[in-house]
């Protein structure tokens, strides 16, 4: 994660860090290269509307070292830990060659050994002793493991064991019942028949306790649980004396279960009771009540499943929706659902965690953040469980690329089952080895997600502490099944245990450790959940830990376990959370998917013993199994091994790729229908048919990833969302039984929807009017509408299904499915007219009707439509989301009008003339400026509009705003060039008024070389012009004295003079983001603690004052021009008492003025404190810049006012020439992330943190705030505190508005009326790292390191990036500036010049080895400055590059040749006229160029 840096008195250094607020995703640097100077940053613009942003990536990394003593003690502790080991741990692995992880399943040491001496007793005759021994490991020992025999791979519960090895001595089992029969009866007599069958079952009072538990298991159910007790007491050996009663109840679970096994038990138990066999009738079974759709299942197929129907799937979803929305936001209401561009950079293969789960007709999901429920078919939703709090400092978890990045660590997928309309879910997502952000297991209810129930592992087991839940949650009646792992990382230990738990009341039933495995330190945790299945009452659950277990749901006894040997379990897998594998279980065999992916071992159901292992696949590795009628199908990430049932092990499996060629990944979870695979692909699905040969089809869909078949439908879960395909030959049926039944309006817009889709464009209409005709207050989906919020939310679906219908004319060209017949279109737009209920909706109507009629040559009415929209303040005001872009309707209508007169000319507006001189004579002699600037924004072509905005900006003036009257005269100007062009000239008085307002309010706003610049221009324009300043004419012969030379940059020549004595300097350069003189500069000589000023007169250096610094660290230059420079101190050590700021003469050395004691001018009139968890850790996070410091200074400047503010919001203003502090305040911010400053205004952005009134002092809010401030006052302008996604930088435009990046967009926020005029929804254009302002294009940088051109007054943003050929390195910097109307493009790796459109001008030939260390600009050229490329025994050699800037070609290179005592890198480069400085910190080297 990168962060800025500010360091070079406003200029941007990007830099990789120890600094992201989440743990996986920091590197465990702490590298930091020019870092800010003693907690003071700067920040300011350039004054030529350019803002001198640098964004640098350290070039060197950093690692600590470990002190190698340390190192062997870990490794010696590791050895040790792991040598403990109980015997029968180490029976378990004897004869074999040690794994990297051992595992060890949960034995009772002393078992074997226990049963051996027990044994031995016996053989000596001494049977009661023999059975205590036993009897007393029975109760300490039971649900331990222990081997079926000696060396056996299959374990049971030890006193499963036990009982064996007692039945098989006659003398011994009479001597344990003849001990152990009184205990026993005493445990039936007080009830506990099931301790007295678990301890003692061997006796008679065992027998009748099992008896009961039989009983009890039966009546709740648990059939196959209950007929397993009596299986088992067909060996006992008083089975005859209790026959008839096990024989009953073997057959009320007969008449409940019927199937083959219970009635071979019934037949045994009718034989040992001297009975013939007579099977009752079965009960009426009740009918089946629907079952879960999942693409993870926890059940066995039904192989007589019909096969589902999925032909005709229309390629775009019917709807699509977000698994967690961002939090809602009345700024910003409806931009998260507009289409969003294909990402740029990197492109990674997604990576969805979440396993959607069908119930009837409802979906639910479950993302580790959000638990869902939406109607499957509209995907609307029911409702939504928030189980993790967004934290917007940390990104929250709703912005695509954060979720990308979490999925690259998810280490098992998040679902939910549900059962008897309830829904159990484990919250939080399983990450790091635990579950972070909510750990609780949730029980819902399906109609209404109300929280029926909760609990978390420990409360259930406190030996369950630091365990969190994997794999599927299984339900078995009343039972459920959670698989919990303890991630011991200290100890190294990792374990598994299974949980019953009462699905009604949450009551913990039973825990049963099963094993564990061990691993070396320092190593990172894999993806090692996987899941199991249920069949019978026996959960078959596998883990990567090499772990294999059937457990019995009911009682939470173990049948049996198995371990094998494992990789590296804290190896970092390349694994997906949807690969996790879960057995399948047929016909009397579970087939379970080998650790290490090669094999699938078939074992015996009941006894665990291991029948056939075949190789799983041809070539490679599987990751998981999926079950067909007739085969089980080994999925890998590319192709597929189909092994069938009745030939397994026998024949070779059959190889199935998605394309047939095997080059297509594989994208999601495959699933089956019948004998079919549906298999995820790049282009949506390949339907694969595992009974033929060749039985492939495709079925293409825009989205990709986890995939729920349905009848008709497909539902896929990606990262972020959840889409919704139908097929129309099977969902007009559904929908329109649901429309006649229920009543249902959203089944209508779904198939108004669905016809479009689908291209069946005559059943649009009538399915919008059935729609229509329901928008009264009576029933939707069969539930009454007393406030008519239903009513509402259907009219507003039904208003956005039928504008995505319609669409915009320019979006026609990128679209699949073929426009809409043009009367098809026009009855919609009729109808979207009538069912428009708020102000967004009326204007996305009137905007999109103005687009098809002037698209339809149709211009009067699309002329009336816009001017409408101008006239209309609410209209105005309101954002248009149109191309991906959220704009303000006024911004907008204007572009539109604008572009219809460039094609038509003015007379298309001549309508407006009278009218717009009638409201301009209606207004009265004492309107303000707004009046006048409101009406000249309605009528942007009118013959008055410029002498409106004459008005307006007089007006502004003479109010003493200097930014908003230039802001007004610019407008006014453009307003004269406009009419101009088309043959309407303004009267000059107008022109004059309009000049004069701007050139003085540039002036009043220390912006002396813009006003000499603005001056120069407009009297080339308008010869004629007068311009006024101080009520004084100024002509062009006054304008160099009278004002400022405007120079941009030094003056360089095309080539370096050679030298073989090259000169040289005492310090490096100090950079100045303000400075206008070129032929001084200031240095700093840490060595002397000193600045100097050197100015160069014919290229030779002379130092003309110094300045002793209080510390060894450089000042921050924020003015260098020719009247003064200024220089900020910061305090050394953070001594409030020391820092100064300090206004220097220029050319004198004299002291124009001083501010001393900083820090403690700062806060001495403030009662801010950092909130409480900044205090605590004295620290917080900036999105940009990493780990910052509370009371770290930061400042800018314009060249009018100083602003310096602390990180947490206390701030002063300070007059740049006289020194005066004009103003201090605690600022609405108190976590600042960035700051910048121009026009007058101050922009800064943050978050604004309260803490909550309880003990724990845990933060209850965090807002971010985008806030603008008046630079001479320090009054708030506008608060914007509704945004929901984390600013990251901010900029102020000439215009006075914000340009603010923040995690998931870029937007405008205008200062004139404190709201948005843009939003950019780019997924490139998420978490950018800088922008920089150039003319009128914001360039941004993403954080792929490409740079995007953005309209500056409308936010339009190109489909690709800047092509800078690799020229930003992922550890460099870049530079961007303006040069003559182009983008001028510096980087570590070269240089590119670029038009505002992102067409490319040029790049540099050069195709370095080495980085650039920085860059040196002049007016027409830029010096690269290359980090030492070789060197030998006596010298090193610094590559020089001077490039052109009108193209980017190489003028000159030459190789300075240093001697190696140097020892330094070069680290800054510095231009005046004619020279170019290169920093190595205490010393510089001076270069000429040629004149």
């Amino acid at each position: 994660m990168e962060r800025v840096v500010e360091v070079e008195s406003g200029i941007n250094f990007l830099v990789l860090g120890h600094c992201s607020p989440d743990p996986l995703h920091c590197c465990g640097r702490t590298t930091l290269q020019h870092a800010s100077f003693s907690g003071v940053q700067h920040k300011s613009d350039l004054p030529i509307n350019t803002k001198s942003s640098v964004a640098v990536f350290p070039d060197q990394d950093w690692s600590p070292t470990l002190n190698p003593s340390i190192a062997q003690l870990g490794f010696i502790l590791a050895l040790s830990s792991n040598a403990i080991l109980s015997q029968s741990a180490l029976a378990q692995r004897s004869g074999t060659t040690p794994a990297t992880n051992p595992v060890y399943l949960a034995d009772a040491p002393v078992a074997v050994e226990t049963i051996e001496r027990a044994m031995s007793l016996a053989a000596q005759g001494s049977y009661t002793e023999a059975s205590r021994v036993l009897s007393e490991l029975i109760i300490t020992q039971g649900d331990r493991l222990t081997p079926i025999e000696y060396g056996s791979e299959i374990w049971i519960p030890v006193r499963v064991r036990i009982g064996a090895v007692i039945a098989a001595d006659a003398q011994l089992l009479d001597a344990y019942r003849r001990t152990n029969t009184p205990k026993a009866q005493r445990l039936l007599d007080d009830h506990q028949f099931t301790e007295a069958s678990r301890m003692y079952w061997l006796t008679e009072p065992g027998l009748v306790g099992s008896l009961n538990q039989a009983q009890v298991l039966i009546e709740s159910a648990s059939f196959w649980s209950g007929l397993r007790v009596l299986d088992r007491l067909t060996q006992h050996p008083d089975a005859s004396k209790h026959a008839d009663r096990a024989r009953k109840l073997t057959a009320l679970a007969y008449r409940a279960q019927p199937n083959d096994r219970a009635r071979l038990l019934l037949e045994q138990w009718s034989r040992i009771n001297g009975q013939k066999l007579d099977a009752p009738d079965p009960f009426n079974q009740p009918s089946a009540t629907p079952e879960e759709t999942t693409s993870l299942r926890w059940k066995p197929i039904d192989p007589t499943a019909p096969e589902l129907r999925i032909d005709g799937i229309v390629p775009r979803p019917i709807a699509t929706t977000k698994l967690t929305p961002p939090p809602a936001s009345e700024e910003l209401i409806g931009i998260d659902d507009q289409p969003q561009a294909a990402r740029g950079g990197a492109v990674t293969q997604p990576k969805p965690w979440t396993m959607p789960v069908v119930r009837g007709d409802w979906l639910i999901t479950n993302d580790g953040i959000t638990i869902s429920c939406f109607d499957r078919f509209t995907l609307r939703p029911h409702w939504r469980v928030p189980t993790i709090t967004l934290d917007t400092e940390e990104q929250d978890r709703t912005s695509e690329g954060i979720r990308s990045r979490i999925a690259r660590t998810v280490e098992d997928m998040s679902s939910a089952s549900i059962v008897d309309d309830v829904v159990y879910a484990a919250a939080g997502l399983a990450r790091t080895g635990g579950r972070t952000g909510d750990d609780r297991l949730l029980a819902l209810d399906l109609e209404t997600g109300a929280i029926l129930n909760q609990t978390r592992l420990e409360v259930l087991d406190p030996s369950l502490s630091e365990s969190t839940i994997r794999g599927s949650i299984i339900i078995d009646g009343d039972t459920l099944i959670v698989a919990a792992r303890k991630n011991l990382r200290r100890q190294r230990i990792v374990a598994l245990s299974i949980i019953g738990i009462d699905r009604h009341t949450f009551e913990h039933l039973w825990t049963r450790e099963i094993g564990s495995a061990g691993s070396l330190p320092f190593q990172q945790i894999g993806q090692i959940s996987h899941s199991g299945v249920l069949d019978e009452g026996v959960v078959y659950w596998t883990d990567m830990m090499g772990l294999m277990c059937a457990v019995e749901t009911a009682t939470g006894d173990i049948l049996w376990a198995k371990s094998s040997p494992t990789s590296d379990i804290y190896a970092r897998y390349e694994r997906d959370a949807w690969t996790a594998s879960t057995p399948i279980v047929r016909d009397g065999s579970v087939y379970i998917l080998g650790v290490d992916g090669q094999s699938i071992e078939r074992i015996d159901q009941y006894t665990g013993e291991t029948l056939s292992k075949v190789r799983s696949m041809t070539t490679g590795q599987g990751l998981y199994l999926v079950e067909t009628p007739e085969s089980i199908a080994c999925i890998n990430r590319t192709s597929i091994a189909v092994h069938d049932f009745d030939q397994f092990g026998v024949t070779k499996p059959r190889l199935m790729t998605p394309t047939g060629d095997g080059r297509a990944a594989i994208q999601g979870r495959v699933v089956s229908s019948g004998s079919k695979l549906i298999v995820p692909t790049e282009s949506g699905l390949a339907v694969l048919d595992t009974s033929r040969a060749g039985g492939r089809e495709s079925i293409t869909l825009e989205s990709q990833g986890i995939v729920v078949a349905l009848d008709g439908q497909f539902l896929i879960a990606d990262e972020n969302t959840v889409s919704s395909y139908l097929s129309w030959d099977i969902a007009q049926g559904i929908l329109n039984n649901r429309i006649e039944e229920f009543g249902d309006v959203h089944a209508a817009i779904t198939l108004a929807d669905l016809a479009y889709r689908s291209d069946h464009h005559d059943q649009i209409v009538p399915a919008i009017d059935r729609a229509i005709s329901m928008f009264r207050p009576s029933r939707i989906a069969g539930e009454p509408l007393p406030n008519s919020q239903k009513l509402t939310e259907a009219r507003d679906r039904l208003f956005s299904v039928i504008i995505d219908m319609v669409g915009l004319p320019e979006s026609l060209i990128n679209t699949q499915t073929a426009s809409l017949p043009a009367p098809t279109r026009t009855e919609l737009l009729k109808r979207t007219g009538t069912i428009a209920r708020t102000v967004e909706q009326s204007l996305a109507y009137q905007m999109t009707a103005g687009a098809w009629h002037r698209a339809s040559g149709e211009i009067p009415q699309a002329i009336r439509i816009y001017h409408g929209v101008l006239n209309d303040r609410a209209l105005a005001s309101e954002m248009w989301h149109g191309s991906g872009v959220a704009i303000r309707a006024e911004l907008e209508a204007t572009h539109q009008i604008n572009q219809i007169v460039a094609s038509h000319g003015r007379i298309v507006c001549a309508q407006f003339d009278e009218l717009a001189a009638a409201d301009l004579g209606a207004l009265g002699p004492n309107e303000d400026a707004e009046t006048y600037e409101q009406l000249a924004r309605i009528y942007p072509w009118a013959l008055t509009t410029p002498s409106v905005w004459a008005m307006a900006a007089d007006r502004w003036f003479d109010s003493q705003n200097a930014p908003a009257a230039v802001r007004a005269a610019s407008s006014g100007l453009d307003a004269i060039n406009r009419l101009q062009v088309h043959g309407v000239q303004t009267d000059q008085p107008t022109i004059d008024s309009t000049a004069s307002v701007l050139i003085n309010g540039l002036l009043d706003s220390q912006r002396p070389g813009e006003a000499s610049r603005q001056a120069t221009r407009l009297m080339s324009d308008y010869p004629g012009l007068t311009i006024l300043v101080n009520n004084q004419p100024i002509d062009a012969a006054m304008l160099s004295v009278g004002l400022s030379s405007g120079q941009p940059a030094p003056r360089l020549g095309s080539k370096i003079i050679a030298s073989d004595t090259p000169i040289l300097l005492t310090g490096s350069p100090v950079k100045s983001p303000i400075r206008t003189e070129f032929d001084t500069m200031i240095f700093f000589a840490p060595q002397l603690a000193q600045a100097r000023m050197v100015q160069f007169t014919d290229g030779q250096p002379e130092v003309i004052w110094t300045r002793r610094s209080p510390d060894v660290e450089p000042p921050l230059a924020v003015v260098h021009n020719e009247f003064q420079t200024v220089l900020i101190w910061a305090p050394p050590n953070g001594d409030p008492e020391s820092g100064s700021v300090e206004s220097i003469g220029t050319t004198t050395g004299k002291t124009l003025w001083r501010i001393e004691g900083l820090s403690k001018r700062l806060i001495e009139h403030s009662i801010r404190e950092p909130d409480e968890l900044a205090r605590i850790d004295g620290q917080f996070i900036s999105p940009t810049e990493g780990v910052v410091q509370p009371d770290q200074m930061l400042s800018v400047c314009d060249g009018s006012v100083l602003v310096l503010v602390d990180r947490i919001g206390r701030a002063m203003g300070i007059d740049i020439l006289t020194g005066h502090v004009l103003w201090k305040d605690d600022l609405p911010i108190n976590r600042v992330h960035d700051l910048d400053l121009a026009s007058g205004v101050l922009g800064i952005t943050g978050m604004w943190v309260m803490d909550q009134n309880d003990p724990n002092g845990e933060v209850a809010a965090r807002s971010p705030r985008i806030a603008s401030i008046d630079a001479r006052t320090g009054q708030t302008i506008h608060l914007l505190d509704s945004q929901t996604s984390t600013p990251r930088w901010v900029r102020v435009a000439p215009s006075g508005s914000l340009i603010v990046g923040t995690s998931q967009r870029v937007l405008s926020v205008s200062t004139r009326t404190g709201t948005l005029d843009w939003v950019v929804r780019n997924q490139s254009l998420f978490n950018t790292n800088a922008g920089w302002i150039i003319d009128g294009t914001l360039v941004v940088l993403d954080e792929f390191i490409n740079l995007w051109p953005i309209g500056l007054t409308d936010g339009r943003t190109p489909l690709t990036a800047l092509d800078t050929a690799n020229r930003i390195m992922e550890r460099g910097w870049v530079d961007v500036r303006s040069h003559q109307g182009n983008i001028s493009v510096t980087a570590s790796g070269g240089m590119g010049v670029f038009n505002h459109d992102g067409t490319t001008i040029g790049l540099d030939s050069e195709q370095v080895s080495w980085t650039y260390s920085d860059r040196a600009w002049g007016s027409d050229r830029v010096v690269l400055v290359g980090r030492v490329s070789n060197s030998d025994q006596d010298f090193m050699r610094i590559p020089i590059k001077v490039f052109d800037q009108h193209s980017a070609q190489m003028s000159d290179s030459i190789d300075l040749t240093l001697p190696n005592a140097i020892q330094r890198q070069p680290t800054v480069a510095q231009a005046a006229n004619g020279v170019v400085v290169v920093g190595f910190g205490e010393v510089s080297i001076l270069l000429q160029t040629d004149k």
